[in-house]
């Protein structure tokens, strides 16, 4: 008997190995207390992921925490790539977000946390544009900045696609192609036509047209 997604977690599926259940099943409950970056870049990370991706929609009532699986997956390994202008990814990341922390509250004289989500997503545009970087030791230039916004962006967006509870969400069950001793895939490619295993999603933005979003 195969058990339906849509109406459960979809980690309770049949239809997954125990390795990708493993996988997963570890991106939903961080370790206490590991910490890559210090606690002020930490807190300004916070402020920056809800300012760029708000998930009120997304997951009404059960947000991700990305700030904890952005941290987590900065411990390592990492896919070697970076800018030359930049350092090791986590250095880079504790730099660029003490470097934005220190910018608000020298030019607005409040912490980068009072900032609503509109004025985060303002300063993210910034960054984005090469406008926003301190030039004093162990902060980034603005050029520097702006090389780090795309990383940030990229790694936000990464550790949210890559989370079960988005999946369940968003409706997407691409992983879901059997278990440890039967690989069965999908029977029916038809569009919009879902097999009776795959998830329904839970959030009413997944049913909007791509031109909508």
């Amino acid at each position: 008997m195969t058990t339906s997604a849509s109406s459960s977690d979809i980690l309770q599926s049949d239809r997954l190995t125990s390795r990708t259940k493993a996988i997963l099943q570890a991106r939903r409950t961080p370790e206490e207390n590991a910490r890559t970056l210090s606690p002020k870049a930490y807190t300004a990370l916070t402020t920056l992921v809800s300012a760029l991706l708000p998930q009120d929609e997304l997951i009404p009532g059960k947000p991700i925490d990305l700030p904890a699986a952005v941290d987590r997956a900065l411990t390592g390994p990492r896919d070697g790539w970076r800018f030359a202008e930049l350092p090791s990814d986590a250095a880079a990341w504790e730099t660029a977000l003490l470097t934005v922390s220190d910018y608000v509250e020298s030019t607005y004289n409040k912490p980068l946390s009072s900032l609503s989500v509109e004025e985060g997503g303002a300063l993210l545009d910034r960054i984005a544009e090469g406008a926003i970087g301190l030039c004093k030791p162990d902060r980034f230039s603005a050029f520097q900045m702006q090389r780090w916004s795309g990383d940030f962006r990229a790694d936000v967006i990464d550790a949210f696609m890559g989370h079960p509870d988005a999946h369940q969400a968003l409706g997407i069950s691409a992983y879901l192609n059997g278990n440890n001793s039967s690989l069965s895939g999908f029977q029916c490619v038809t569009p919009d036509t879902p097999e009776a295993f795959e998830p329904k999603a839970s959030s009413s933005l997944a049913s909007l047209p791509v031109t909508e979003l």
